[in-house]
């Protein structure tokens, strides 16, 4: 099973602590008010800010070095253009790694 890591950010870091540190408190801070978001809009069937919010929620997948979550929330974007929720419980398990992963991390 994939997990989050810093691979990509330290990459794109490289030398810069306060760069990485940055990038990492904004993850932190925005994670869980955009999950909440995210799901807020979808129980509420506003399929238009639901997808919003999983596109920016992508992105952060995708800095968190997990390559088929970012797929998968790719195709969970492109879904709910069609209304379709099929791939939420997994785009949510992956949410979940990553404010897990988030929490473990000092900066």
């Amino acid at each position: 099973m994939e997990k989050p890591n810093l691979e990509y950010l330290d990459a794109l870091a490289g030398t810069d602590q306060a760069f990485r540190d940055r990038i990492i408190d904004i993850l932190k801070s925005e994670l869980h008010t955009e999950r909440s978001a995210y799901q807020k809009a979808l129980a509420d069937e506003n399929w238009n800010v639901a997808r919003g919010f999983a596109h920016k929620l992508k992105h952060k997948i995708g800095i968190l070095g997990m390559q088929a979550g970012h797929r998968l929330a790719a195709r969970h974007e492109e879904a709910l253009r069609q209304e379709d929720v099929s791939l939420s419980a997994d785009f949510e398990a992956i949410l979940e790694q990553l404010e897990t992963f988030l929490q473990t991390l000092r900066v």
